[in-house]
């Protein structure tokens, strides 16, 4: 009897009625993911293509959008949006808008296979930068590797302050003969200090073709 009731919402979807931003919490039926107010106001903060790219110790790191003092409680909203169920759709949305970017890109270089490698979990649980990084596949048609697992016992991110990130550490599982010859991605959703991308490249042997992808560049400002 109850299958009969709900079959029909199932069809044709009411149940889009009912949802809700995970962001500002209002309701903006029917939606896919952020409202459109949200939507207009995470757009406002992408970087334009030739701002992408930065310099991170000796690798290039390239970013969609900077977290500043200005966005900061916004970015926060964001980012607790991906508890929920919508974290595909959002890594979706924010690889295409990064692929637009960054397609032409001189320092995009054909001339060896890009992989992308996704930033461990300190868990046995996927967390963001995998699933980041599996969007960037889909888009962009390239293969990605979980080729470093975390060595020895951290302190969560959340504790930490700046200054006693740098301890971070990575085995890497992947021959690095396998490795040779082709362009490493260092994935991760947020950089900040830049210790867990340092950590990736040494752990990879310091190659010249090493660059650090990611959706945020969380800069250093009095709120960690």
């Amino acid at each position: 009897m109850f299958e009969r009731i709900f079959e029909p919402l199932r069809e044709y979807k009411i149940w889009n009625w009912f949802r809700h931003c995970p962001v500002c919490r209002q309701s903006f039926p029917p939606m896919e993911w952020l409202c459109a107010h949200c939507l207009q106001k995470l757009k406002k903060n992408y970087l334009e293509p030739q701002n992408l790219m930065r310099m991170q110790s000796s690798f290039r790191h390239l970013r969609l959008i900077d977290w500043t003092q200005e966005n900061d409680s916004f970015i926060r909203a964001v980012l607790m949006s991906l508890k929920g169920p919508r974290r595909s759709l959002f890594f979706q949305v924010l690889a295409q808008e990064f692929f637009m970017r960054v397609q032409y890109l001189p320092s995009l270089k054909r001339d060896h296979p890009l992989i992308l490698i996704p930033c461990p979990s300190r868990d046995s649980l996927k967390d963001h930068g995998f699933f980041w990084a599996q969007a960037l596949g889909e888009q962009f048609g390239l293969s990605v590797y979980q080729a470093l697992s975390p060595l020895g016992s951290h302190v969560s991110q959340k504790t930490k302050k700046l200054s006693l990130r740098g301890d971070r550490k990575f085995l890497l599982k992947e021959d690095k003969q396998n490795l040779k010859n082709k362009n490493l991605i260092f994935v991760d959703d947020v950089v900040t200090s830049g210790a867990t991308a340092k950590a990736a490249y040494l752990a990879f042997g310091k190659p010249e073709s090493f660059m650090v992808w990611s959706i945020f560049w969380r800069r250093n400002f009095n709120q960690c």
